[in-house]
């Protein structure tokens, strides 16, 4: 039951580092640790994504803004970006993302670049996949040796094979 229980627990932990790690994937290309974003002097980050129709619209308010834009990634639908403007135009900046959908990211306290944590999550994924098959290949085993001795104990409880049994016994071994 114990076992179980930390099965269970391993099970939530890699579910929950999984879309901590899924989260972060498209901004793997982001070349800074994302704990230096927030302290910026005079210029403010913001990442986050917008639907590829709208993106030809936003780099245009962009270069009306004076904001450098950094494509990180894209996928199918989205187009994932760092947007790189002066603190005096945060508030201009956020109530125009607003307007074209434009979905921000918060920004982590990653002490490391994103390929650095990425890579760190993939370690500690594998790790805890490597826990839970242990914890499977024991069931498993648990569950071949128990359907043996359920098997000796029908034989044994047989009337028809009772006395056909004969048992072998060593100090660690019963033998039938």
């Amino acid at each position: 039951l114990d076992l179980q229980n930390t099965y269970y627990k391993l099970e939530e932990s890699l579910k929950s580092l999984k879309e901590r790690y899924e989260d972060l994937l498209p901004y793997q290309n982001l070349s800074v640790n994302q704990a230096r974003l927030e302290n910026l002097r005079f210029s403010s980050v913001t990442l986050g994504y917008i639907t590829k129709e709208k993106y030809d619209t936003f780099k245009g308010h962009m270069d009306t803004m004076d904001a450098y834009v950094d494509l990180l990634s894209s996928d199918d639908q989205f187009i994932y970006v760092s947007i790189l403007i002066d603190k005096d135009q945060s508030q201009r900046l956020s109530d125009l993302l607003e307007s074209l959908d434009f979905r921000v990211e918060p920004t982590r306290p990653f002490d490391k670049t994103n390929v650095e944590v990425i890579g760190d999550f993939k370690k500690e994924m594998d790790a805890l996949n490597s826990e839970m098959k242990k914890i499977v290949e024991f069931f498993e085993s648990s569950s071949k040796d128990l359907g043996a001795l359920k098997l000796l104990h029908d034989q044994l409880l047989s009337k028809d094979n009772k006395h056909q049994i004969t048992l072998l016994n060593t100090e660690t071994t019963l033998y039938v």
